[in-house]
């Protein structure tokens, strides 16, 4: 969501000295994550599953991760047989990495801010969600530059130059992986394509930076596993009918992984 602020000073050394008047407020917030609802069949909130779900967790009954969740659901055989605070909680522990994660990938790829991806102002926690946007307690976001474009899933391709719109935006996905970043999360929706053609990347949350004590061999396998590259490069085939090679860059040696 677009918001507007009072420019205020910043004691970062690695950010403006003011913020602008206008940002892009991201929020993890399971109430607000409407893809995520709908592939879990969840109906609007209303005030009476939010009781039944904050009753669900004060109970203890919750489970702790993710997969746990998980393994409850599949004893219920699809998820619309589930109870709703279960369906509630799922969403909850999907998203529970992603503010930690969005947050480093904009450190790492500090470098490309501005230019292949968004200006990384800061981040926000609502402590006061009753009085705000009907925020709950502790609910982390992000602060971006609002970019002004078209989503790449969207857009009139006879508008653009659409093979160096995609020569763009396998550029970006390589240099992210040349900064130690693998998306696991990569797909067309993450451009936009601005006036002049140039392109930007968003959306961070489903990725992780390359571990210290990573091998190259080790980050190959991880990156050849992922295929970023790939996954636009076959959606943009798909979509526009652009040919297609495969990049092998990140091809490992070993012969298991081919």
């Amino acid at each position: 969501m677009l918001v507007t602020i009072n420019p205020a000073p910043l004691d970062s050394p690695l950010l403006p000295s003011y913020l602008p008047k206008e940002l892009v407020l991201k929020v993890y917030d399971r109430r607000f994550a409407i893809g995520l609802r709908e592939e879990y069949y969840l109906q609007p909130r209303t005030y009476d599953t939010e009781g039944l779900y904050r009753q669900y967790v004060d109970s203890r009954r919750a489970p702790k991760d993710y997969f746990a969740v998980r393994d409850e659901i599949d004893t219920f055989g699809h998820p619309t047989a589930c109870p709703p605070e279960l369906l509630e909680h799922l969403v909850t522990t999907k998203i529970d990495p992603y503010f930690a994660s969005e947050c480093a990938a904009y450190r790492c790829l500090q470098i490309l801010q501005g230019r292949d991806i968004p200006k990384f102002y800061g981040s926000v926690q609502f402590l006061d969600g009753a009085d705000v946007l009907g925020l709950n307690l502790s609910v982390p976001g992000i602060l971006l530059e609002p970019i002004v474009g078209v989503s790449l899933d969207i857009i009139n391709p006879a508008s653009f130059d659409i093979q160096q719109v995609i020569g763009n935006v396998l550029h970006i996905v390589d240099t992210c992986g040349d900064l130690g970043l693998v998306n696991y999360d990569v797909q067309l929706g993450n451009f936009i394509v601005k006036a002049d053609g140039s392109v930007v990347m968003i959306d961070f949350a489903q990725s992780r930076l390359r571990k210290p004590d990573e091998s190259d061999l080790e980050w190959k396998r991880t990156k050849w596993r992922q295929d970023e590259w790939g996954c636009v490069g076959c959606a943009a085939h798909r979509k526009f009918g652009l040919p297609y090679v495969r990049s092998f860059k990140y091809l490992p040696p070993s012969d298991d992984e081919n």
